[in-house]
């Protein structure tokens, strides 16, 4: 072999190597680039499924803080109840680091942080010394009393009452009647400043002097309700809703009492909403509605409607007998109303003739909240006896009686020269209430949940709606200048429908229960006024 040939086959096999090894090392990046590939991928499975086990952590841990702020503010209650402050504040604010916006963890944390705060103390009462005569000492607590120096009334009077031995029975009876005013008189100016406990803790005092008049207890009853509702406000809203509506039913202006309801409401349907019970959900949001109207409440009502498996659609516009009422009032439930002695009923679509929905009993009758007694006038006298038959009893003398949801019965009555409207329980009818003072307030009708009446009044010179509360709050509800009468309730509580020639002809109307939004529900035409004496209105669902 040449030279030549010999060096022509090294520089092909080196050839022959050299495509070898680009082949070898393209095969190589090949190979590396699709394990890149797989372990890229893997890293992607592996970061999404790391994602979706932190979102379900992250929705356990949002749900375990809940919890843990809930049992906080358990804590800090109970601390509180039982006075500790330290305790208490410690817990509220640990509950306000989950919760911010936890209202009542915010409110009672300013109160045992204002309870520790030290404050310069008043000037000290000045308390006159007590000549030994007790006698003597009696006259100082007269004066005390005509001065209203309350506080001292109670330091000198407490005295005397602890040597009640050398008191005469007329003096004992005087320091007890200064003390009792005293009391009262302190407790309910610290109510109405906002010192509800205190003032509860008068209060009671006044009640272990002797019994509370009933318009004084029914403002201790309401004050103890409210102080109770605050405590589970924003910790528990079906216990919320529950207080703040006992609280609304004896006064539904106390305070902001409608305002904390209406949360109330609302925030127990979101709960009920979150965990898919909507029929629970669409009534505590029907209930806010009725309170305060909202657009996002509404929206929120009707998607429960729609998912609640037994939800009911929303009635429409209604229409008079025969004669439509354009742009009527919706309304829910049925409407019983006669015209010359017909009655008819309107279930917010149409109306037809119906029967008389009350008892025949006698002049108003009404039913009691268990149907097993019903209530009538006849002769000037309040009557009552079974449903079902039987001999009646008298109860008291007096007119319009109507029988109201908590069993107690208000009626238009004269007393000592003494006209109104009165308020009597027939089961214990040994004291009577009086809560107007006019002869002409007369048709008196209960609020569903009991803690209002509406009524018909012509004092100011025409015939207008008003109520007033067990409190003695009253409202003038219409002011047309016109007849309106013979106010009844929705079953809700929500609307007052009524009669009235406000427009020229009598018609029945509807408004909201604070007296705006008023619209006209059926014309009655022609029909001759209302008879105010007999005739009037029923509401059922």
């Amino acid at each position: 072999m040449s030279v030549a040939e010999s060096s022509t086959i090294a520089q092909n096999a080196v050839v022959r190597r050299r495509k070898v090894g680009v082949k070898a090392v393209g095969f190589g990046f090949f190979l590396i680039l699709m394990l890149g590939m797989i372990g890229f991928s893997g890293y992607l499975g592996a970061r999404v499924g790391i994602n979706e086990r932190q979102s379900v952590e992250e929705a356990a841990q949002i749900k375990n803080r809940d919890l843990y702020a809930l049992t906080r503010f358990e804590r800090g209650l109970t601390a509180y109840s039982n006075g500790n402050l330290v305790t208490a504040q410690s817990n509220f604010e640990e509950v306000l680091k989950f919760q911010p916006t936890n209202r009542s963890a915010q409110e009672l944390l300013a109160t045992v942080q204002a309870i520790q705060t030290r404050v310069a103390l008043p000037p000290p009462t000045i308390v006159p010394t007590l000549p030994p005569d007790r006698a003597k000492g009696v006259e100082v607590l007269q004066g005390l009393v005509v001065r209203k120096e309350w506080d001292t009334v109670v330091i000198v009077g407490e005295q005397l009452r602890a040597a009640a031995a050398s008191l005469s029975t007329a003096e004992k009876s005087t320091v007890e009647d200064a003390l009792f005013k005293a009391y009262t008189t302190r407790g309910m100016q610290r109510i109405n400043k906002g010192e509800l406990e205190a003032g509860l803790f008068d209060l009671d005092l006044a009640a272990a002097i002797r019994p509370l008049e009933q318009g004084l207890d029914i403002e201790r009853q309401v004050a103890s309700l409210y102080q109770s509702a605050l405590y589970v406000y924003g910790a528990d809203w079906e216990k919320s809703v529950e207080r703040f509506r006992q609280v609304y039913m004896l006064a539904p202006r106390y305070r902001d009492v409608a305002q904390r309801l209406n949360e109330s409401y609302k925030r127990a349907g979101d709960a009920m909403a979150e965990v898919q019970d909507w029929c629970v959900a669409e009534k505590r949001y029907a209930a806010s509605l009725q309170l305060f109207k909202n657009a996002d409440v509404e929206q929120k009502q009707l998607n429960a409607q729609q998912a609640c498996p037994n939800g009911v659609a929303v009635t429409g516009i209604p229409a008079a007998a025969g004669t439509p009422v354009a742009g009527g009032a919706a309304i829910s439930g049925n409407i019983f109303y006669s015209v010359g002695g017909v009655w008819y009923r309107t279930d917010g679509a149409s109306t037809v003739r119906a029967a008389n929905p009350f008892s025949t009993a006698g002049a108003w009758a009404t039913l009691s909240p268990d149907h097993r007694r019903v209530a009538y006038v006849q002769g000037g006298m309040i009557y009552i006896m079974p449903s079902a038959g039987g001999n009646p009893t008298s109860l008291i003398q007096g007119t319009y009686p109507s029988w109201g949801p908590t069993g107690q019965i208000v009626f238009q009555g004269c007393f000592n020269g003494q006209c109104g409207l009165h308020v009597i329980n027939p089961d214990n009818p040994g004291q009577v209430l009086r809560l107007s003072n006019s002869s002409a307030d007369i048709a008196p009708r209960w609020s569903p949940f009991g803690g209002e009446i509406t009524y018909m009044s012509n004092h100011g010179g025409t015939w207008e709606i008003y109520s007033v509360t067990m409190g003695g709050q009253f409202r003038k509800l219409t002011g047309f200048g016109s007849s309106a009468g013979l106010p009844v309730w929705a079953p809700d509580g929500g609307r007052i429908a009524f009669v009235s020639n406000k427009d020229g002809a009598w018609a029945l109307y509807v408004m909201y229960n604070d007296g705006s939004n008023v619209r006209k529900l059926v014309d009655l035409g022609t029909a001759a006024a209302p008879n105010w004496q007999t005739d009037r209105l029923g509401w059922v669902p």
